[in-house]
């Protein structure tokens, strides 16, 4: 295991039905990794029943820990250590040894993962040779991640239109909306899905994908689903819990570690110096239509906002947020309360880095940006513009991207382009060459931002 990948502690106050659980993250020595590892805002790590020590694999330490509580060296702590019950049966006992032994040895059988609804949830194990569905494209970059899109038949369409360059869609069938996941699931996708034998699906965890996932039943076998949040803090930790599952921990293990040593970059470059203060805000293509503006204000809930704190002071907000860590802010709301500052960091929604040619990204940057006229942002140059793939397990892809925008005398564009080279060569099937291929950010000249004259 390689020592960057995290060890992380997890208390965890769970009731005997899991329905909530809280997690603390601190640094553990107990891991394989060993050492003080670097970690991601206040999140869980891998969420498997087994993983008795809380740290981020599963391997012989949970099985001496295991063994450790059975010979009375000291008392199990359910709620510090939920998932050393690793068959769920409410006990310690040698039946947890042999559960954990199993996932170890990648042998055939049912497993326990706490999913996204806080519920203990039986999966089969290891999940090799299934035949997939994605109910939206974030599903479809784990997939990719863990070396799994051959086995994908069935995607959501935001997938096979939006993301088309990314990934092969030849025979896969389209369910769904490019705006809905839950469209993934409908009569029509249960249909399709069934059809095409899915027995498996990495879904998008809201209850209306959920309802959903359970319909689908083939040979009279409902398939499997994984509920895991997808970006924010949890990027990383399902990440990891999914290489398990799959049996594919080196890829997801390679995974966190592309994560976590571009963060140690930024913030070893960002040290000592003074910190831009920056909101994040999600426009729309009918946004003239709209009275109001999607402001991300959750950190470590909502993609943007957790990769761009480690570049600045972002505004956090959790009042009024939606499960995605979004909430509407009337336009006025930017000359008063809002006019503070430095940066007004702009994601567009399903624009993706190959659907727009970049006079078509510059045209759109400019429409967008008249909305915060007149704002300290606008006024100083700090409108910035970037696609919408912050909110998936590719947000800190762009990571140099945004560092480089906000900080052009820290940080190179030759750094950001490398490092979004590497995340395609390494983390998706695309093959793609960034600097010729890739539209990430305004380059037009009618208006100047802080990084104009660097590329």
């Amino acid at each position: 295991m390689d020592n960057k990948i995290m060890t992380i502690v997890i208390v965890a106050i769970v009731a005997i039905a899991a329905v909530a659980i809280v997690f603390v993250a601190l640094n553990n020595n107990g891991g394989s990794g060993g050492g003080s590892d670097p970690v991601v805002g206040d999140e869980a790590t891998v969420v498997i029943y087994g993983n008795a020590n809380n740290d981020s694999y599963i391997n012989n330490d949970d099985v001496k820990f295991v063994q450790d509580i059975l010979a009375g060296k000291f008392a199990w702590d359910r709620s510090k250590n939920p998932f050393a019950d690793a068959n769920n049966d409410g006990q310690i006992t040698s039946a947890d040894v042999d559960q954990i032994k199993m996932i170890i040895n990648n042998q055939e059988g049912k497993i326990y993962y706490l999913n996204y609804f806080g519920e203990a949830q039986q999966i089969s194990y290891p999940l090799k040779n299934r035949t997939i569905a994605v109910t939206y494209w974030q599903q479809a970059e784990a997939a990719a991640i863990l070396g799994q899109w051959d086995n994908v038949k069935v995607a959501n369409a935001y997938v096979t239109q939006i993301k088309k360059n990314q990934y092969p869609c030849d025979g896969i069938i389209e369910v769904g909306t490019t705006g809905s996941s839950a469209k993934s699931v409908d009569d029509n996708g249960v249909s399709a899905m069934i059809k095409a034998g899915v027995n498996l699906i990495l879904a998008t965890p809201t209850s209306a994908v959920k309802t959903g996932c359970e319909k689908v039943i083939v040979d009279g076998v409902q398939a499997d689903a994984i509920y895991l949040w997808h970006m924010g803090n949890s990027s990383i930790p399902t990440i990891l819990t999914m290489g398990i599952m799959f049996d594919e921990e080196e890829r997801a293990e390679k995974y966190a570690k592309f994560c976590y040593d571009l963060i140690d970059k930024v913030e070893g470059k960002l040290k000592g110096h003074d910190k831009l203060d920056i909101i994040v805000t999600t426009l729309y293509a009918n946004q003239a239509s709209r009275s109001d503006i999607t402001v991300c204000s959750g950190v470590g809930r909502e993609g943007t906002c957790t990769v761009l704190q480690y570049l600045g002071n972002v505004y956090n907000n959790w009042t009024g947020i939606n499960d995605f860590g979004m909430a509407s802010y009337q336009k006025d709301w930017f000359l008063g309360e809002g006019d503070k500052f430095d940066v007004n960091f702009m994601v567009y929604s399903s624009v993706d880095q190959f659907t727009y040619d970049q006079d078509k990204f510059n045209d759109y940057f400019m429409d967008f940006i008249s909305y915060f006229k007149n704002t300290k942002a606008y006024n100083n140059h700090g409108m910035m513009g970037a696609p919408y793939i912050f909110a998936g397990y590719s947000g800190f892809s762009m990571m140099m991207y945004a560092a480089w925008m906000m900080y052009p005398d820290l940080f190179t564009l030759e750094d950001a382009q490398n490092t979004l080279q590497t995340w395609f060569d390494t983390f998706t099937v695309a093959k793609v060459d960034v600097k010729n291929d890739a539209v990430c950010f305004y380059t037009g000249d009618e208006y100047e931002t802080l990084y104009k004259g660097k590329f």
